[in-house]
């Protein structure tokens, strides 16, 4: 009996032993540098165990329920007055660090979410010097140096005040400094761009050889003269400082290079940067996988496009069949198919090369609908409440033309008109244009009744650049405030270009427009009359924070009669300035010559300047202010070169939505004239310009 309890405790020992000899390894809180196994390894042997991972232990709810509600114990020595600080960023010999810095660390973004502790403080401007040094870096000061300390007014905080911290009187306003020292700025070096199809280049290690000759000719024959060696090549030259962000925008320009020389499969495999400390210059090798050689073919159009003619999808083909791929053909492409309103999904790739090595241009196309109606409701003091509408047919009889009728009441104006634009009339860069339509208008500065049409071409001289001539005829009747009622009837040829570099119709934050016009008319109204009226419109826009953060918008628009004075012609072709689209603040059409009852009599000339500062708060919300100048003039405009200008000042409020900002000005006279009121408020969708 002594002999079985003597062998069941031996093997006892033994398992207990042994178990505890296997187990060690695993113990995750076990971190001596002696151990074979680190925390890591265990987690590793345990997510590949064959049992599966151990499951996490559960709490009963109620427990849970009890924890969440119990309060949190409070020291009594622990200040819950919070700490206040202010960040002191210094870069003497690189000021845009310290810009950069402001601009970007959450040490300066969190100053209004409160820390308790200096100690809490300490972590948060550890982190921030961290995103220091990648500023750094980013600018090219690879061998400099960015350091931080808190400040109180009894000088700097040691190490000692934050241990006793719980035990030392609560601060409450606090500097903490940051100081950097850039060291010198390093500039680009030796770049090299390779390619993976070369022979010397080690795809399976993905090895970057420098010493490669990146200008061993292609296999193929397609000619390789396009495709950059080097990032110089894309604009990053040598000895320009090394910025991080031109760097990789040259990486970039290197894909879009191949991607517009018949490699619409080419992509980066790797990048190495190499910081040869000595010449204080980066160095830098791209190895790019070009994919294949592919020539475009004809678009074959795929998906639900049966309602457009295939013919007018043809016409705006921007490339020749057998022409080696270019993706900015392709986009060009898309831009037009997307601009045409026509469609609301389109996807392009190429398709699998035919017999002569061709690749089809597989356009997917989903129709999007052809209608559309609207409305809006808008507000100024010179005109009060009005209401606008518009329907629209952007596929009239299935060739792409677009019908569009628009209908404006105001209480002093009632206009209908309709506009017709049929594409590709001769060719694809002629479209013919037409309009016409009726109008009202009672205004202090003439009683109008019209009736127009005009017909011509538009012609696209390229992307940026149109110019059309059309035919006019206008006929009706005119009350001016200095003579009786006249009826007129003038012919017309006008003739115009516009430019367009803007990103947007309604919210440009970027780019700009300019429109000139020259029309001559001829007619009868009173006596027969000649006269060539000439204008010229240019507006630009320029962000100076971000993409759309802050904008400066700048307008300004000129315009002259030659061949007749303002009262030989009807007054709808004279020129006036006044209102929410000329010089908010006063009256519409109210600045010019008058007569003695102090009704606008129109001009023989015409100036006006605007500037407006745009700040976007949020995804909805955004402010403005500006500041308009004009005057029309009886005489030429080189008689007074900007004299008498009256100038309107004011604030506006912007609300983005889907179809463009609502905006709300409220504009007064800074130098007005006895009559002027002394606020004006405008509402409407779109910007002022």
């Amino acid at each position: 009996m002594r002999l079985y309890v003597s062998a069941i405790c031996f093997i006892l020992i033994s398992v207990v032993t042994g178990c505890s000899a296997k187990q060690e390894p695993l113990l995750l809180g076990d971190t001596h540098p002696s151990k074979q196994y680190t925390a890591q390894a265990a987690e590793k042997l345990l997510a590949t165990d064959p049992e599966g991972s151990i499951p996490a232990p559960e709490l009963p709810a109620e427990l849970v329920r009890a924890a969440a509600s119990r309060p949190e114990p409070v020291d009594a020595h622990v200040s819950k007055q919070p700490v206040h600080y202010t960040v002191i960023c210094r870069s003497p010999d690189a000021p845009v660090l310290a810009e950069e810095f402001l601009k970007t660390s959450q040490l300066n973004r969190l100053q209004e979410i409160p820390v308790y502790t200096v100690m809490a403080l300490e972590q948060r401007l550890r982190a921030s010097l961290e995103d220091g040094r990648d500023i750094l870096h980013s600018y090219g000061y690879y061998a400099g140096s960015v350091k931080g300390w808190i400040e109180e007014k009894g000088g700097q905080i040691d190490s000692e005040s934050l241990e006793n911290e719980v035990t030392s009187p609560p601060r409450h306003r606090l500097d903490v400094n940051i100081l950097f020292s850039p060291g010198p700025q390093y500039t680009i070096g030796k770049t090299t761009v390779i390619r993976t199809d070369q022979p010397d280049f080690d795809v399976l290690s993905g090895e970057l050889h420098s010493e490669t000759n990146s200008s061993t000719p292609d296999s193929q024959t397609n000619d390789n003269s396009h495709l950059p060696r080097t990032l110089a090549d894309v604009g990053l030259k040598h000895g320009k400082p090394a910025l991080a962000a031109d760097v990789l925008k040259a990486v970039d320009y290197v894909t879009a290079a191949y991607h517009n020389n018949g490699y619409p499969f080419a992509k980066i495999f790797a990048t190495r940067y190499v910081l040869d400390n000595p010449s204080q210059q980066l160095e830098a090798t791209v190895a790019i996988s070009p994919g294949d050689y592919v020539l475009m073919g004809a678009p074959v159009i795929e998906g639900k496009a049966s309602n457009v003619n295939p013919s007018y999808i043809n016409y705006l083909q921007t490339w020749q069949e057998g022409e080696h791929w270019s993706q900015e053909k392709i986009e060009l492409f898309r831009d037009a198919l997307r601009s045409s309103g026509l469609f609301s999904l389109i996807e392009i790739k190429p398709g699998e090369p035919d017999s002569a090595g061709k690749r089809p241009v597989l356009t997917s196309l989903t129709e999007a609908p052809f209608r559309t109606i609207g409305a809006s409701l808008r507000y100024d003091t010179s005109f009060g409440p009005g209401l606008q509408g518009f329907w629209e047919h952007r596929n009239f009889t299935g060739n792409a033309d677009s019908l569009r009728l628009e209908l404006s009441l105001w209480s002093e104006l009632q206009e209908l008109t309709g506009h017709y634009r049929m594409p590709f009339i001769f060719g694809k860069d002629f479209d013919f244009i037409a309009q016409g339509g009726v109008l009202y208008q009672d205004t202090d500065a003439y009683r109008l009744q019209s009736a127009q049409a005009a017909g011509g071409l538009e012609w696209r001289l390229s992307r940026r650049w149109n110019v059309s001539a059309q035919g006019s005829v206008e006929g009706g009747w005119i009350k001016d405030p200095e003579k009786p009622k006249k009826e007129y009837l003038m012919y017309g040829l006008p003739l115009s270009a516009n430019f367009s570099s803007a990103n947007s119709l309604l919210d440009a934050t970027d780019g700009g427009r300019a429109m000139f016009s020259l029309a001559p008319y001829t007619g009868f109204y009173g006596n027969d009359f000649n006269v060539l009226r000439s204008r010229i419109d240019l507006q630009r826009f320029i962000p100076l924070i971000g993409e759309d953060t802050l904008v400066l918008a700048l307008r300004g628009s000129m315009g002259c009669l030659l061949g007749a004075d303002a009262p030989a012609v009807p007054p709808s072709v004279r020129f006036y300035s006044g209102g929410g689209g000329s010089v908010r603040g006063y009256e519409y059409q109210s600045l010019g010559p008058r007569n003695s009852d102090n009704d606008p009599l129109g001009g023989s000339s015409m100036l006006e300047l605007s500037i407006e500062p745009r700040y976007r708060i949020n995804d909805t919300f955004g402010v403005v202010a500006f500041l308009d100048g004009g005057m029309a003039y009886e005489d030429s405009i080189d008689s007074h070169y900007g004299k008498d200008l009256r100038w309107g000042a004011g604030v506006g409020l912007r609300m983005y939505t889907a179809i463009g900002p609502i905006r709300f000005d409220v504009a007064t006279p800074l130098n007005p004239r006895h009559d002027d009121e002394h606020l004006h408020f405008y509402i409407s969708i779109g910007q002022s310009f």
